[in-house]
């Protein structure tokens, strides 16, 4: 029987989740709306319907500050609340999978099974797949990446931000695997159906880690000033990416299921903290045109004063 305190985190993870989701689509409603009368005469009505409107004049202080929250004109409004929210679910999910690992329950349970059904698929093309594909998330593979990508930026668009946030962002999802390794100490599966040899704890992965925080920055910073179309496509490749290294680190046994979703939950996590960390310190541009056309985004032009800050896109 589940204890009220692992039902309450459930129901937290749930209701962050519902948050995020809700943000996601207040923001397709707005780009949308700006591009259809229709819709938009439709989110006018709903606005003014009685309940909204009395909440409007009851609360006031309330209904401003939450409007200043959901503003995407400035680095501090939407995307600011966007990535401090989904920084918090991905941190709310490491720290269930955390609690379930300790305590050897729930979502732990099922990895066995993941394991063995796994193995009962291995073939041997994918099996010479997956161990040339999974080094896209090793640090042999990521921090020569990284640093390639930021010295372009350096040489080529005069900016050094986007070489310090993929270091920062490398760097630190490097040291918190390091540092919660050692605490939770989880043995890593049977050596017997091992693909390759591995060593260390097994929770988190690393390599999920790493990957998720260095290909999340990198569609970051790549996807400044791309169009939506683009964007959509770069964060789909990154995703692709992530999720096969993941794979690949369960198929070679390297690691549990768990491992692998622990590890995606505190590479996200840190990725927003140092968006967030970004995103407060920016200064508010206030082109709102160009903030509602795109997200956030790091700026590369040619000016000192545009370069490398994360702001709304045009800022």
């Amino acid at each position: 029987m589940r204890c009220p305190q692992h039902i309450a985190s459930q129901a937290g993870l749930v209701l962050l989740g519902l948050i995020v989701a809700g943000l996601i689509a207040s923001r397709l409603l707005r780009h949308f709306a700006a591009r259809s009368p229709g819709l938009k005469a439709i989110g006018d009505g709903i606005a003014s319907t009685p309940p909204l409107a009395w909440a409007r004049r009851r609360f006031p202080v309330q209904v401003a500050w939450g409007r200043r929250r959901l503003d995407p004109r400035t680095p501090q409004g939407f995307w600011l609340t966007f990535t401090v929210t989904a920084g918090a679910l991905a941190a709310w999910a490491f720290g269930g999978l955390t609690q379930d690992v300790v305590g050897h329950n729930d979502t732990v349970l099922a990895d066995p099974h993941v394991t063995a059904w796994v193995i009962t698929h291995r073939t041997g093309w994918l099996t010479s797949a997956l161990s040339v594909l999974t080094g896209f998330g090793s640090t042999a593979f990521i921090i020569p990446a990284g640093l390639a990508i930021g010295l372009y930026f350096l040489i080529r668009r005069r900016t050094w931000r986007p070489l310090a946030l993929l270091a920062a962002t490398v760097a630190g999802a490097i040291g918190l695997y390091d540092i919660v390794k050692p605490l939770v100490g989880r043995p890593r599966p049977p050596a017997a159906i091992w693909i390759g040899h591995y060593t260390g704890a097994a929770f988190p992965s690393g390599h999920a880690t790493q990957s998720a925080a260095f290909y999340a920055m990198l569609a970051i910073v790549i996807g400044a000033g791309l169009s939506i179309r683009r964007r959509a496509i770069l964060w789909s490749a990154a995703t692709l990416v992530v999720l096969i290294v993941g794979a690949s680190r369960i198929y070679l046994g390297a690691h549990w299921l768990t491992d692998v979703l622990a590890g995606y939950a505190l590479g996200a996590t840190w990725v927003a903290i140092v968006v967030a960390v970004l995103l407060t310190t920016s200064r508010d541009t206030g082109k709102a045109k160009a903030a509602q056309e795109q997200g956030p985004r790091i700026e590369v032009g040619a000016s000192e004063e545009a370069q490398g800050r994360i702001t709304p896109a045009g800022g």
